[in-house]
C-alpha cells in the first residue's frame, strides 16, 4: 500500500510539472507526500510485472481470467513476438511478457503514458515505443485467424431460445462508434462527424454469434457512415 501511495504521488507531481507551473509549489507537494528521496530512483524500479501479479490482478488489469490465459494469448502470437522490429528502433528494457502486459493494460484501463512509465520503471518514450509496436504486431498476427465459425458450431452454442425461435441466425451485428480527435482538415471533420454521438468518430461493424463469440469486425469507416452503408461496404455479405 505504501508503494501504491508513492506511485500516485509521483504521478501527481509529474502531471503538475507537465502543466508548466514550475515554482516552489512542486517542492511543497513532494515534501508533503514524503517522496522527495524516491523521485530520483522511481523510474528504475519496476513495480508492475507479470511475475508479480496474481490471477486476480491479471484479471483486473487485462480482462484475462488468470496468468495461464495471459500466457496462452501471448503464445498465440507465435515466435515472432521475440523478434520484433520496434517503432523507435531501440529495444525496450522490458521482457516480452511485460511488454505484452503493458499493452493490454493500456488498452483496457487507458492510463497515461506517464503512469505506465512509473509503473514499469521505464521512460515515457519506451512506453509509446512498446504500445505502438505491439498494437500493430497483434493486428497483423491475429487478422490471419479465421474467426468465422461454421453453422453447426454456432447452433451448438446458441441459447435454447435462439435455437427454437431463430434457428438460422449466424451473426448479430451492430455499428459501434469510437471517439477520435477532431481532424484538422474540414473535409475530414465533416466525414467523421457523427450526429448520433455529436462528435468526431470512426465506425466499426461488429458481429457476434448468439452464443457470445465475436466473429466479425469490419474495417473502420468515418463516423458519418450509416449502419446500412457500413454493412454494404464491409465484406460481411
Amino acid at each position: 500500500m505504501a508503494d501504491f501511495v508513492k506511485f500516485k504521488a509521483l504521478v501527481l507531481v509529474a502531471e503538475y510539472e507537465k502543466s508548466g507551473n514550475h515554482d516552489d509549489d512542486v517542492n511543497v507537494v513532494r515534501a508533503s507526500v514524503g517522496v522527495q528521496t524516491e523521485c530520483s530512483g522511481a523510474r528504475n524500479k519496476q513495480l508492475f510485472s507479470i511475475d508479480l501479479f496474481d490471477d486476480a490482478t491479471v484479471h483486473f488489469y487485462t480482462g484475462l481470467e488468470n496468468r495461464g490465459k495471459f500466457h496462452m494469448v501471448l503464445h498465440s502470437l507465435g515466435e515472432a513476438a521475440n523478434h520484433l522490429v520496434y517503432y523507435r528502433i531501440s529495444k525496450p528494457q522490458l521482457s516480452i511478457e511485460d511488454q505484452f502486459l503493458l499493452t493490454l493494460i493500456k488498452l483496457r484501463t487507458h492510463p497515461t503514458n506517464t503512469e505506465l512509465a512509473l509503473f514499469f520503471g521505464v521512460d515515457v518514450m519506451q512506453v509509446s515505443n512498446v504500445f505502438i509496436t505491439w498494437v500493430n504486431f497483434m493486428y497483423f498476427q491475429w487478422k490471419e485467424i479465421n474467426w468465422w465459425p461454421s453453422r453447426e458450431l454456432v447452433r451448438f452454442y446458441s441459447p435454447s431460445g435462439f435455437q427454437s425461435c431463430f434457428p438460422k441466425t449466424r451473426v448479430i451485428i451492430d455499428g459501434t462508434e469510437c471517439p477520435i480527435e477532431k481532424p484538422h482538415q474540414p473535409v475530414a471533420q465533416q466525414a467523421s462527424f457523427s450526429t448520433y454521438k455529436n462528435r468526431n468518430t470512426m465506425k466499426v461493424l461488429v458481429g457476434m454469434t448468439p452464443g457470445g463469440l465475436v466473429s466479425f469486425v469490419s474495417e473502420a469507416f468515418c463516423g458519418s457512415t450509416s449502419d446500412r452503408q457500413a454493412v454494404e461496404r464491409s465484406n460481411l455479405p
